[in-house]
């Protein structure tokens, strides 16, 4: 699946302004958040193998918090955004694309916001990660951007994208939304109490015969003639 890729770059590209392409600028910003994060749990887990006697299994415990587990979301979260914008890029009528590309787009600053305190942070680090036979040398990182132009550039561009979306919005729900009888259903009410709601539907409806009993009848019958012969 290639997921991976973004590790053989020679060096994650630092912010220096927001471009034309927010996805672009969006994804480079998750490559590096992803190497900054690897980076932070490799140190952290080879700490806490020094503290606790190498014990192996309490250094995976204590670099969940703020390591590997930020690792796995950002992963996660590029991963998302990576697979939509290779799905969207191969519809051919340009308005559609252009609609649903601006979804990932979308999606990811929202995400990126929550990682802001990270992108602020970076450490001189260096580690070797291995993967599958190779060993990939993960370059020296800094901070990813100084000042106040990547915090408003992503609130800025958060703004712009929702207003660009606004026209398509109903549409957009239509399509994404369960189907009517969904909605319908006792599952679909806005009461905010969906079990209460099923327990109504059920109690409405007491031990009623289905359409096909009869049907299911005659062939229980029939099979228990043949088996006694």
């Amino acid at each position: 699946m290639k997921t991976f890729e973004m590790l053989k770059t020679k060096e994650p590209v630092k912010f220096k302004e927001f471009g034309d392409d927010i996805i672009e600028d969006v994804l480079k910003a998750y490559r590096w958040l992803i190497v900054y994060y690897l980076n932070e749990t490799k140190n952290a887990f080879d700490e806490q193998v020094r503290e606790n006697a190498n014990d192996i299994f309490d250094a995976r415990n204590n670099t969940q918090v703020h390591r590997a587990q930020m690792l796995g979301i950002a992963y996660a979260e590029h991963t998302a955004i990576q697979w939509a914008v290779n799905t969207y890029k191969d519809i051919e009528d340009m308005q559609i694309r252009q609609v649903l590309l601006r979804m990932p787009a979308l999606y990811g600053l929202y995400s990126l916001e929550k990682h802001l305190a990270s992108f602020y942070i970076g450490w001189l680090t260096q580690i070797l990660f291995l993967s599958g036979s190779k060993l990939l040398k993960l370059p020296k990182l800094g901070n990813y951007c100084y000042g106040e132009a990547f915090g408003e550039g992503i609130h800025h561009a958060v703004r712009r994208l929702e207003a660009d979306l606004l026209p398509d919005a109903a549409t957009l729900v239509d399509a994404i939304a369960p189907p009517d009888f969904v909605l319908n259903s006792a599952l679909g009410v806005s009461t905010g109490t969906p079990y209460e709601e099923m327990m109504k539907e059920f109690r409405a409806h007491t031990n009623p015969k289905p359409d096909w009993w009869q049907d299911l009848r005659d062939f229980l019958k029939e099979n228990a003639l043949t088996s006694k012969l």
